[in-house]
């Protein structure tokens, strides 16, 4: 019953380190006035925050 128990937690430990890799891999659509917008540089995500290259 011990090695069970060791056995699940050890399970949901890893389930739930995977899923922030799984999310960072997220492709992200910029979209202006209803357009979808394509940059020669990708937007990436950087501290919880969107970087987006600026144009001018």
């Amino acid at each position: 019953m011990k090695k069970l128990l060791i056995f699940v937690l050890i399970g949901l430990l890893v389930l739930t380190l995977a899923v922030p890799a799984f999310a960072e891999k997220e492709k992200i659509n910029i979209y202006v006035g209803g357009k979808q917008i394509l940059p020669d540089v990708p937007p990436y995500t950087k501290s919880a925050r969107v970087m987006v290259p600026r144009v001018s």
